[in-house]
Parts: C-alpha cells; structure tokens; sequence
C-alpha cells in the first residue's frame, strides 16, 4: 500500500509560484485601480502636480483667489480699454484745472461783461431808427440791450462825453411807438427819454457769454 505523505516534487514546487505571481499581479493591479474620492492633499507630494499636468484651460477665475495677480501676471496689452481711462481720453488728457478753465464762459471779441451778457464795447455806426437797429443786431445773432443791461454797462464805463443810445422795449402812446434813450455822463447822472421809434440814435448790441 502506497503512503499519503505529501511529498515535494518540482511541479509542486512550479505550481506554488505560479500561484503566486498571480496572486501578487492581481494586487498590484488593484492598487492601480484607486477609488473615487480617495486622492487627498495627504496623499500628493509637495510639487507632484505640475504644469504640463494641468489641463489647458482647465483653472477659471473663480478659482483664482482675488488680489493674488498683478501686472506681472498679466499682459497688459491684451485688456481692453477702462471706464476711468476712456473719460480721461474723451476729455483729451487735460488736466483738472484746464478743463475747469475750459468750462469758464467768456464774452465774444470786441465785447465786455456787464450785467449778465456781454455787452459790445464799441456803439454801432451810423446811428439809426429803432427797427433799423434791432435787425442790425439780429443780423449778428444779437440784440439790443435792456434798460437796466445799458445803465449798468455806462455806470461801469461812463464816458465824459455820453451818446444816448436806444434799449428795448419799445411802447404805445397813442398810436405812436416810442422806445427809451439811455446816456450816463457819470455813474450818478443817468439819462433815460423816450423817443418816438423813426427817429436815429447811436446803439450797441448785446450777448450771451460762451465757452
């Protein structure tokens, strides 16, 4: 009768380790095979991930903590134009101070300010009817000056030798239209009279500022 003892024969011996490449193979492969979720900052070495590992495109703005980029992260020349510095543009680079001087009103050549327009420093010539003297301003884009506009102009620049000039509005008497004549010999001695409107006085014309 032969004995049951096992004995070690050298397909025993092949057998077992094939036995075990495959078994170590298979864990090896399994430890490949990680799981959802299980990769944390515990498991990655410090400087693991690198560029050529990020994704193109891969890393958003939300993403990017605020205050952490600054011009030498950024290409300057690929930003469009700001708000701030388009209205700097618009307002052709000029300084506080020079756009507030730009912005000033200023009375016409030939004209001073008085009274709230600019009032022509020169009368007009030959004198002329009240009609005539109203168009001949309107021609210029202008008028004739108000009472008060002309008392306050020739208190300003009296002269010693005054011409009575004519100022709107006229008026009815009757049938008869008159309009006031004004002089001023001194800042104390105003003149105003009515005239009747065909008859001619020296004038001036009168403004508004612009810039």
């Amino acid at each position: 009768m032969n004995s049951l003892k096992p004995r070690l024969t050298y397909a025993n011996v092949v057998a077992t380790l094939a036995l075990c490449v495959a078994v170590g193979g298979g864990s090896a492969f399994a430890a490949g095979q990680l799981g959802k979720n299980t990769v944390g900052p515990k498991q990655l070495k410090k400087n693991a991930v690198t560029t050529a590992k990020v994704k193109k495109e891969a890393i958003t703005a939300a993403k990017v903590k605020k205050g952490t980029l600054t011009g030498t992260q950024i290409n300057s020349s690929t930003l469009g134009m700001v708000p701030i510095a388009a209205n700097a543009e618009a307002l052709g680079g000029r300084s506080a101070g020079q756009i507030s001087e730009a912005s000033k009103v200023r009375c016409a050549v030939g004209t001073v300010p008085s009274a709230g327009v600019c009032v022509e420093q020169t009368e007009r010539t030959p004198p002329a009817g009240f009609t005539q003297a109203v168009l001949v301003c309107a021609r210029s884009n202008r008028r004739l000056p108000t009472m008060g506009e002309l008392i306050t102009f020739d208190i300003e620049h009296f002269s010693e030798e005054p011409n009575p000039e004519w100022v709107e509005p006229t008026f009815l008497s009757g049938a008869t239209t008159f309009a006031n004549i004004v002089s001023a010999s001194a800042p104390a001695n105003i003149t105003v009279a009515p005239q009747e409107v065909s008859t001619t006085h020296r004038y001036r014309c009168v403004t508004t500022a612009a810039n």
